[in-house]
């Protein structure tokens, strides 16, 4: 799938029918659409179009003449969101967010209690919270 899209309707208003409800009906369509495909929609635009531009094989689709219509285009270009950074943060200390490796804190009393006299340990978790991945035995070894 390509990392950007776009979309595009045109749509007859009948008369006498609300346009705020076409343009929520057009961009709720667009929205969901790009939902399916992973993308948000980063630009939508509505515009009137003038009915001498509507190909003449569209009036069998219709009830009433091309020109008793006022006729949208809908246009929204959708992209994919960047990627979230695939470095999790260390979840192993109670300290604030940081990168696996990246702690610098001292540790906290319950991990690794100060010696008598010396300055506390770094946080154990600059040591060993993101561990060399270790090759595991298969089940039919």
């Amino acid at each position: 799938m390509s990392a950007a899209r776009q979309l595009r309707t045109l749509f007859p208003q009948p008369p006498d029918t609300d346009v705020d409800v076409l343009r929520w009906l057009a961009r709720e369509s667009f929205e969901l659409t790009a939902a399916a495909e992973g993308l948000h929609i980063v630009e939508y635009r509505a515009s009137i179009v003038p009915p001498e531009t509507i190909p003449r094989a569209a009036q069998d689709h219709l009830e009433l003449p091309i020109e008793s219509y006022t006729w949208h285009e809908f246009v929204a270009y959708a992209e994919r969101p960047e990627a979230v950074d695939p470095d999790p943060v260390c979840g192993y200390c109670p300290h604030p967010p940081h990168k696996a490796n990246e702690c610098g804190e001292e540790a906290t009393a319950w991990m690794s209690p100060p010696m008598d006299g010396e300055p506390a340990p770094p946080c154990p978790c600059a040591v060993d919270s993101d561990p060399a991945p270790v090759e595991q035995p298969t089940a039919n070894a």
